[in-house]
């Protein structure tokens, strides 16, 4: 591997709802900072010769590290078998916990099949795997469902962690999965592994995920250990990394994503896939690639980067390329705001595609072969050069004009003799070129191309000019029909074509003593339809959730719960999930009494306790039609004990397992 790198990205905090459990504070321990002492995994019965089943001895030392409310196990060098699964609950026991290895030496054989998971951890606050490696069994269809499964921790962090050959065939399954989880992945590998891009298994998958963090890590389609060599890539996996849907965030909250010097061979049909199951899921706040080291895969719709749903995008510093076929580094799809710079999408890996959904799209001293960018605003910046991408709103026929201006962006009309045209590619301003003027044209391989007219006379008015295959420089009548939406290398004969262009106009020499010239003023240019600015409907929110009261007798009682959803989707239903640390209470639908207010009244219990208050919570989740959900956290409402007395903490329960959904191809 590579030398060490760390991070330079720090996760914001805030709060968010704890599925099903309660309201919980965000928490940030520093990694390695625990409460209890060291344990052996030795000491709880593991052997360690690959063999034998080592999972019970494993088991019963993470349930004694968090009987003891934390701590370190360290797992000595051995090859300990996991063949049965191992789950540890963290809740009430355990904040922070550091599972201790020695590199190499320290090797966990999954072994568990498609059926179970091999190692799963729970509500753990802070929790750091370090210096182990994770070995699957050679001639293993699948060897764990999960191999590695991250449920409603606040931080997990994998730090100088291996995996070899471990992979997952099936629906659901992943190597490592998180759920409702911070992950942070540094200076790892993991080579040989696979999922199953048939069943939308990656290597790596976040559902309802806090934040990603993944730095000098490698992803690679092979490699030895111990004489062995672990390659399972015959069946490709779905994605590297794959982001689901976000967890919903409050606004002091987001949810970022960082890869930082990584590297990714081309076993996956995806490098990084982000995307979420509905658009009307939480967005991923940001997301940023530095340093991204990408070989293209040959699959079928294989992408470089695939990111739908997000605020803002950012890749820099960044390589695609060894791509046998043509294939698409970067997609951006849904993203408001997205930078590339200094990326070089090269070798068959040399497209760049952004859909109308796309806000604005900056493209930064890259070279590619090929732009497709139907943006709202598309930028290029190349060799100090800055041209604007702008989209027709119809066919560019022959000696038809496409007329330019801040007003008039993309108007396509025919020519006249009254008409202005200096033109390239179709593209024209408001104004005649004379001899001698120029323009400069990024074409969409990133070069820049200064364009004079051709020959000394006037380009006449009337006539649309376009980029000369045979003479590059000069420019001659546009002849063809072409589509301006789409970015080729070049316009002749291409039924969809655009180059990016910026006008300079080369100064003019004092002008002869003339007539006066025809001050008559011209026609007056016929109305503009102004562009329909309506702006889409806001998706569900919750303004507000306002219970009273919050304590009741021991005897019990009601509280009524008032509800703001805000946002402009039609709302269908409002209902309150009143749960309890010990258990599921009830859900109850709440009923309108205003515009977008909804109240209802919910019966509490009488308190058979005499020593112990009942404390419960309020989750409030909205719907519209179209399958839209918004969910909020209201005030907890406590019925007292008949009688004082210490307080003790509620008997635990687990919280609930979500399987993960596999995904189809974008």
């Amino acid at each position: 591997m590579n030398g060490r790198r760390c991070s330079a990205f720090n996760g914001r905090g805030g709060q968010c709802l704890c599925a099903l459990v309660c309201v919980m504070a965000w928490f940030s321990p520093a990694w390695g900072q625990v409460s209890g002492g060291a344990l052996n995994l030795r000491d709880f019965g593991a052997v360690g010769d690959g063999a034998t089943n080592d999972a019970p001895a494993l088991q019963a030392a993470l349930n004694a590290l968090a009987d003891a409310g934390g701590g370190t196990l360290l797992v000595p060098p051995g090859r300990f078998a996991i063949q049965t699964p191992v789950t540890v609950d963290f809740l009430y026991r355990a904040s922070a916990v550091v599972v201790q290895g020695v590199g190499s030496s320290s090797q966990l054989i999954l072994q568990t099949g498609e059926q179970a998971d091999a190692l799963t951890l729970i509500n753990a606050e802070s929790v750091l795997l370090d210096n182990l490696t994770f070995v699957g069994v050679p001639d293993a269809a699948t060897d764990a469902r999960i191999g590695l499964y991250f449920y409603q921790c606040l931080q997990a962090k994998l730090r100088r962690c291996d995996f070899y050959g471990v992979r997952s065939l099936v629906a659901g399954g992943a190597v490592i999965a998180s759920y409702w989880t911070d992950l942070r992945i540094e200076d790892c590998a993991f080579r040989g592994c696979s999922g199953n891009s048939a069943a939308g298994v990656p290597v790596i998958q976040n559902e309802n995920w806090r934040g990603l963090t993944v730095t000098g890590t490698d992803f690679f389609d092979f490699g030895w250990l111990n004489g062995v060599y672990h390659s399972k890539t015959t069946v490709p996996p779905w994605a590297w990394i794959r982001l689901g849907e976000p967890v919903p965030l409050d606004g002091n909250g987001q949810n970022r994503v960082l890869l930082s010097q990584v590297r990714m061979d081309e076993g996956a049909q995806f490098g990084l896939l982000c995307n979420p199951n509905s658009a009307t899921s939480v967005r991923a706040s940001f997301i940023q690639l530095a340093g991204v080291l990408m070989n293209g895969s040959s699959l079928s719709g294989a992408r470089g980067v695939y990111v739908r749903h997000a605020d803002s995008v950012r890749i820099e510093q960044s390589w695609f390329g060894y791509a046998t076929q043509p294939r698409t580094a970067i997609e951006l799809v849904g993203v408001r705001h997205a930078v590339l710079d200094a990326v070089r999408c090269e070798a068959g890996m040399n497209r760049i595609v952004a859909d109308v959904s796309v806000g604005s799209l900056v493209v930064r001293e890259s070279i590619y072969a090929e732009l497709q960018s139907d943006a709202r605003v598309t930028r290029v910046e190349k060799d100090g050069i800055t041209a604007f991408l702008r989209r027709a709103d119809g066919p560019i026929l022959a000696h038809s004009l496409v007329m330019w201006s801040p007003f008039l962006s993309g108007r396509v009309g025919q020519a006249s003799a009254d008409a202005h045209a200096s033109s390239i590619a179709g593209l024209s301003l408001d104004g005649a070129a004379r001899a001698g003027d120029y323009v400069r044209v990024v074409v969409p391989d990133g070069q820049v191309v200064p364009m004079r007219s051709d020959g000394a006379a006037v380009i006449r008015r009337g006539d649309a000019v376009g980029v000369s295959s045979s003479l590059p420089g000069r420019v001659r009548s546009i002849t063809t029909d072409i589509q301006i939406g789409r970015a080729v290398s070049s316009v002749d004969a291409v039924a969809d074509a655009l180059v990016l262009v910026e006008f300079f106009f080369a100064p003019l020499p004092a002008p002869a003593p003339v007539a006066p010239p025809d001050v008559t003023p011209p026609p007056a240019p016929a109305p503009v339809t102004p562009p329909d600015i309506t702006p889409p409907p806001l998706p569900l929110s919750i303004s507000a959730v306002t219970v009273t009261p919050t304590s009741l007798p021991a005897s019990g009682g009601a509280v009524t719960v008032t509800v703001l959803v805000g946002g402009s989707q039609p709302v269908s239903s409002v209902a309150v999930l009143l749960t309890e640390i010990v258990g599921l209470s009830r859900m109850v639908t709440l009923n309108a009494i205003g515009d977008r207010v909804f109240s209802g009244v919910l019966p509490l219990p009488a308190n058979p306790s005499k020593n112990q208050a009942r404390t419960f919570g309020i989750t409030v989740i909205a719907r519209d039609a179209a399958g839209g959900e918004a969910i909020a956290a209201g005030e907890s409402v406590t019925i007292n004990a008949k009688k004082s007395g210490k307080q003790q903490n509620p008997k635990h329960t687990r919280s609930p397992r979500k399987r993960l959904k596999g995904g189809n191809n974008p």
